[in-house]
């Protein structure tokens, strides 16, 4: 597997805007690591979704 960069190293290297897609899960992530874009974000919202997704499945 490649080495990961920082954000900052990104950030440093680079003298453009990023559209920076939001994910919710691994799935989503790797989705987005897939579809080539070099950054994610994972709001707090959507962090505190899943448990609650997952005591109203139980």
């Amino acid at each position: 597997m490649a080495s990961k960069k920082t954000l900052r190293q990104i950030l440093e290297e680079s003298d453009k805007c990023f559209l920076v897609p939001c994910v919710f899960d691994c799935m989503s992530q790797r989705a987005v690591e897939m579809c080539g874009f070099p950054v994610s974000l994972l709001s707090g919202g959507e962090a505190t979704l899943e448990p609650i997704i997952l005591v109203q499945l139980n």
